[in-house]
């Protein structure tokens, strides 16, 4: 889905609901958690995961189940994570193959 936003009033949401969920996460008595940037190498892989519960025989499959071996794999490791178990389809089957880690 795309919206007519401009790229600073998306960026204005997306650091209002980056601010709103911290205070959440502070509440709940959670560590703010800072990754350290990585200096680049050109020999490190991307690592992409898609998280799912449809990853079955279901309209979510049908619209994404192509991308995941189009992704540039000298560039990215991609994986995918279900959270519901098989339902023994065959577009089930193709995702698990597409990708790198299932």
């Amino acid at each position: 889905l795309s919206y007519p936003f401009s790229p600073e009033l998306l960026l204005a949401i997306s650091r209002s609901f980056a601010n709103h969920t911290r205070q959440h996460v502070v509440q709940l008595g959670y560590k703010i958690l800072s990754p350290k940037p990585q200096p680049p190498n050109k020999e490190r892989r991307l690592n992409v995961a898609y998280v799912s519960y449809c990853f079955s025989s279901h309209p979510t499959t049908y619209l994404i189940g192509g991308i995941f071996r189009h992704h540039r794999r000298s560039k990215m490791q991609v994986s995918c994570v279900s959270l519901s178990s098989s339902d023994g389809s065959q577009l089930r089957e193709r995702v698990e193959q597409d990708c790198e880690t299932f």
